[in-house]
């Protein structure tokens, strides 16, 4: 019995403002890369074919989705008419709402097909003798379990799942865990399809995840060095293969230094980048980094060359870093979320309330993305003005409603901390700058901190850094050319591989008829010599393809040497430009009409450069950074250079991107707690959702006084709570970790539930 194992097809995703023939380009992406999976599954003619979840990117999927699916079902059946498919309902496509059983069920009525996307259930394949249960995201996201059971009658035991395996069991601090896992022992069962890594993964036994058939969301470049495709089980022989399928290529330069005094120079190097890079970009998806001391791309190259770029290639993303900041990994979630959860054996913080006089609840905050919704716009506010209220230590009388609601923080030793969105917040220090704090150990290979020399000179200061940074440049462009090498390198051997494979296949079904390549005669006794010759190639290329694979992956993080340089380059300039971060609360005070003012003078550089990196994923990069007006307020800077006021609907935005930025700076170590009000009028509901998703995968930068090491096990664990309107957490359901709905009952009283949201924790066993 053979079985081919899809998932995260995520249709309808639609992904950067670029169209094609009227259609989004990435949506159009997703949909080939299904189709060329199709044609590729049947022509190895499986038995079954399994969809482990999220073949919708959102719960109400356009229609050019559906159409998409439908059609390569259709195709499906066409090319294999004794297929038999089955699927289940992931995060992605499950509504909030228990009554809607979301657009997955819609399949349970083709013909053919077997779906579930509420309840578990079972199906027998009577002509496989296969017994397969179909376990979709709704039924997994909280208790009361389902029982898995394999049939023992049977002669194969698939099961279908949409899960997210976790590590050793947590301490929650007395507060319920928001989504405790499912055990599964997945000993008795011939295959278990896991849904939910957009990775390919073995898990263990029999435990397999498929991961996405294209690089889904707004980073693709996260994704740069991962094949994408599908596994093909043959439960006879006990193996299982993958097989690579053609994505729309992803390129990631080296980081540009730029000098705001020279532009050219900046405007040479990217072009000397562009020039010398492998097949060129046009049509590919693009990342540019600019380092120096700028706040927009434009301020360090020239923007006719980036505007010609734009329109060259599929998408742009262009980012500003400093000297030493590592915005790549800043910007890519920790590996150990891909096991287990991360934080969790630290203990994470717990949110705790109390409604009226004795109704109260605790839920502990595992670091991620929670959200706070409710239906009325005015409990909205109501919750949001008592989160804010909930970390004041002296808070103001609220109104008569917000009184009966109240929030506190708790957390296990450096856990807890004020919400950067509170009114008055304290601004955020790492536990090592107390008093009665050991000292925080060096950086490696920066030597003891830079500490203020009386007889230092200004210039002498500044010689240092530019040095340091210098090194740090050359040693950052040497490993991105490494790795765009090894990035060469791989595609070309996967092409040859994938050549010479289909050139063998057809010679061992043809035999002897099998045409000459460049004469197009017979070959006749000319057959064994050239398959032979053939084959021959074809384990040299593997075995070729295998060790660069290799030495891509240990490409894949910037080496120790190169993370000591940037540090040292970041604790030099830090020494010559300290850089306050004022409380979140007075950095943003936009109005509904007319000039904002949004007060940044001494907000510092670091925050505006991240709030730029927010304003232009949140934007798609129709905006791409903020720069300080001569009035003291802030300018909006568009994607060709052009600084103007923010427009009457992009002030909500610029105050959230600000709140979200300074929240980030300054954490070193534990777990942070951050508030973001994100149900302002006037911010567009994509784009706060692409606002979050991009600031909850970005970990708190560390600061000159307290750099944890490479190596240090107190990296920052951050947890956001984002209160925002239902529409955004739908948006979000693959990002969120839990979520806090607000409701009222037959008394019209306020009340506040944990809703299952988020992605589903699975514990294996017997694996």
């Amino acid at each position: 019995m053979r079985v081919a194992h899809l998932s995260d097809l995520h249709l309808g995703h639609r992904a950067f403002p670029r169209l094609e023939r009227g259609g989004n380009l990435r949506e159009r992406d997703l949909s080939a890369a299904f189709h060329q999976a199709i044609q590729e599954v049947a022509r190895l003619a499986p038995d079954v074919v399994l969809l482990s979840g999220d073949l919708f990117h959102r719960a109400d999927p356009p229609s050019t989705a559906f159409l998409a699916l439908t059609r390569g079902i259709r195709r499906f059946q066409e090319l294999l008419p004794d297929v038999q498919i089955l699927a289940i309902a992931g995060e992605s496509e499950t509504p909030a709402a228990p009554g809607d059983p979301g657009p997955v069920a819609v399949l349970d009525a083709v013909p053919g097909v077997e779906a579930a996307s509420g309840a578990p259930r079972a199906v027998h394949l009577a002509r496989l003798d296969a017994h397969v249960l179909l376990v979709p995201h709704r039924s997994v996201v909280r208790p009361p379990f389902p029982e898995l059971r394999p049939d023992p009658g049977a002669r194969w035991n698939l099961l279908l799942l949409r899960g997210h395996p976790t590590g050793p069991a947590a301490e929650f601090e007395g507060a319920p865990p928001p989504t405790p896992a499912l055990l599964l022992d997945a000993s008795g069962w011939d295959y278990v399809a896991l849904g939910g890594s957009h990775q390919v993964r073995h898990w263990g036994g029999k435990v397999h995840s498929a991961g996405s058939l294209e690089r889904v969301g707004h980073d693709p470049w996260r994704e740069a060095a991962t094949e994408k495709g599908f596994l093909l089980a043959d439960l006879e022989r006990g193996t299982v293969e993958f097989h690579p399928l053609p994505t729309r290529p992803v390129v990631d330069l080296a980081p540009i230094r730029a000098d705001p005094d020279d532009p050219e120079a900046g405007t040479r190097r990217l072009r000397d980048l562009l020039e010398g890079f492998p097949g060129g970009v046009d049509g590919k998806l693009l990342r540019v980094r600019v380092q120096g001391d700028l706040l927009a791309p434009s301020e360090g190259v020239s923007p006719g060359l980036l505007a010609g770029v734009r329109r060259k290639v599929a998408h742009m993303e262009v980012s500003v870093e400093a000297p030493g900041e590592s915005s790549e990994r800043s910007r890519r979630e920790p590996r150990s979320t891909d096991r287990a959860d991360a934080g969790e054996e630290a203990g994470p913080a717990v949110l705790g309330w109390r409604i009226g006089a004795g109704r109260t609840g605790r839920v502990s905050l595992l670091p991620g993305l929670w959200a706070v919704t409710a239906t009325s716009p005015g409990d909205l506010e109501i919750v949001a003005f008592a989160l804010q209220q909930g970390w004041r230590e002296t808070p103001d009388t609220p109104p008569e409603e917000g009184a009966r609601l109240a929030f506190h923080l708790e957390g296990p030793g450096t856990g807890a901390r004020a919400p950067s969105g509170a009114p008055h917040a304290p601004h955020a220090r790492d536990d090592r700058d107390a008093p009665d704090a050991p000292d925080a150990p060096d950086a490696p290979g920066a030597g003891a901190r830079v500490p203020p020399s009386p007889a230092a000179t200004a210039s002498q200061a500044r010689a240092d850094w530019i040095e340091a940074a210098g090194d740090a440049e050359a040693r950052a462009l040497e490993w991105v050319r490494e790795r765009q090498e090894a990035d060469s390198r791989l595609v070309a051997y996967r092409e040859r591989a994938r050549e010479l494979r289909e050139r063998i296949r057809i010679l061992r079904e043809e035999g002897d008829e099998a045409r000459c390549p460049t004469c197009r005669r017979p070959l006749a006794e000319a057959h064994p010599a050239l398959l032979s010759l053939l084959e021959e190639e074809w384990e040299d290329v593997l075995q070729d393809g295998t060790w660069w694979k290799r030495r891509r992956a240990q490409l894949e993080d910037k080496p120790p040497e190169l993370l000591a340089l940037e540090r040292r380059a970041l604790l030099l300039q830090s020494a010559l430009d300290p850089a306050p971060v004022p409380p979140p609360g007075r950095m943003a005070s936009p109005r509904a009409t007319g000039r904002s003012p949004i007060p940044l003078s001494d907000a510092g550089r670091p925050v505006l450069r991240r709030a730029g990196f927010l304003l232009q994923r949140a934007t798609e990069g129709r905006l791409e950074g903020l720069r300080p007006a001569g009035d003291g307020a802030l300018d909006v800077v568009e994607s060709g250079g052009h600084a103007r006021q923010p427009a009457h609907g992009e002030e909500a935005l610029v105050a959230l991107v600000l709140e979200a930025a300074a929240a980030g700076v300054g954490v070193t170590s534990g777990t942070r707690v951050h508030l973001l009000v994100g149900g302002r009028s006037g911010v567009e509901t994509g784009e706060l959702s692409r606002l979050l998703d991009a600031a909850a995968a970005l970990p708190a930068a560390f600061t000159p006084s307290a750099a944890p090491s490479a190596s240090s096990s107190a990296s920052p664990r951050t947890a956001w709570i984002a209160v925002v309107p239902p529409a955004t957490t739908e948006t979000l359901s693959h990002r969120l970790r839990g979520t806090l709905e607000v409701t009222r009952d037959e008394e019209d009283r306020l009340r506040l539930r944990v809703a299952p949201s988020g992605r589903a924790r699975v514990r294996l066993e017997g694996s």
